[in-house]
């Protein structure tokens, strides 16, 4: 008798560590994840063996934001060595998440050798390709998603935008319509459109669209900018400047606003307050097409 002890100390246990990862499990699906953290505490605290409860303790950090104590765990599941595509997917989200794109790529595609018609790994890539600048892949991706997920209204804006920046305006107010439809109220889409015709110069249209993104959302920091532009052009630089005000008291980290209105305030004649804003927008830091601009608009204040 004694020696079957220790074979059932090791069955009760083994029963124990798995009913806690049941129950976190369940807690997971139903979106607790701080209730989940627990349970995979205590299957832990009786099992480090099983790479699986690392993954789901990281994965539950991962969706409270705490990326500190998701990385060790998701990093400890992957030290076991076991191919798993949901353990590269958020690899893959958090080090987008961390800034590491090139590390993300990494962590996606491997997602996505194991599983190709997986729309997260699929997205997530899309994503990643994104961040690097690399358009016509992030494009290709963002595709093969809505093939499998043709309801994602997320993809449908993403691939919108890179349509948008290869000039192909069509295919991306067809997505654009299509998200609309899906989600009718989504003050994003309605901001993306607004923004696809103000680059247009449709300044009517584009306004009417900033108009209804900000009759949905009225805090929506990127449509009042943006509308603030449409405004300027339309020769209302007071109107504008309301808007850009306003978008700066959602958002006083956001470079983009500052510049918008640096050009409001030369368009109003008041050169110190506009350098003063293209300077602001250089220390927060600029990218792409809008670091020329604001080159640019610095060399003016340089004279």
């Amino acid at each position: 008798m004694r020696q079957l002890l220790p074979l059932l100390l090791l069955t009760l246990l083994g029963c124990s560590t798995t009913r806690y990862f049941d129950s976190g499990q369940q807690k997971f699906n139903a979106a607790n994840y701080r209730g989940a953290v627990a349970d995979f505490d205590k299957a832990l605290a009786a099992d480090t063996t099983n790479w699986r409860y690392f993954l789901a303790r990281g994965m539950s950090y991962y969706q409270l934001d705490q990326y500190d104590k998701a990385q060790p765990d998701l990093e400890k599941a992957l030290a076991f060595g076991v191919p798993d595509m949901q353990l590269y997917t958020y690899l893959g989200g958090l080090q987008n998440t961390l800034g590491h794109h090139q590390e993300a790529k990494g962590y996606y595609e491997r997602a996505v050798a194991l599983d190709s018609l997986d729309s997260y790994a699929l997205n997530g890539l899309a994503w990643t390709y994104n961040n690097l600048n690399e358009n016509a892949l992030a494009l290709k991706y963002f595709s093969k998603t809505l093939a499998v997920r043709p309801n994602d209204v997320g993809a449908l804006n993403c691939r919108a935008v890179l349509y948008r920046k290869t000039g192909d305006y069509k295919s991306a107010l067809q997505d654009y319509a299509q998200a609309l439809k899906l989600a009718p109220g989504s003050s994003d889409t309605y901001s993306n459109i607004g923004f696809l015709y103000l680059e247009q110069d449709k300044l009517a249209s584009a306004l009417e669209y900033f108009n209804e993104a900000l009759r949905l959302s009225p805090g929506h920091a990127y449509a009042l900018t943006n509308r603030a532009t449409c405004r300027l052009r339309m020769g209302t630089p007071a109107a504008a400047l309301t808007d850009v005000q306003a978008a700066l008291q959602f958002n006083s980290q956001n470079g983009y606003a500052y510049m918008t209105r640096g050009k409001i305030y030369a368009a109003l004649a008041q050169p110190r307050a506009s350098c003063r804003d293209f300077h602001s927008a250089d220390s927060l830091g600029l990218f792409g097409i809008y670091r020329t601009e604001l080159d640019s608009l610095l060399h003016t204040c340089r004279r």
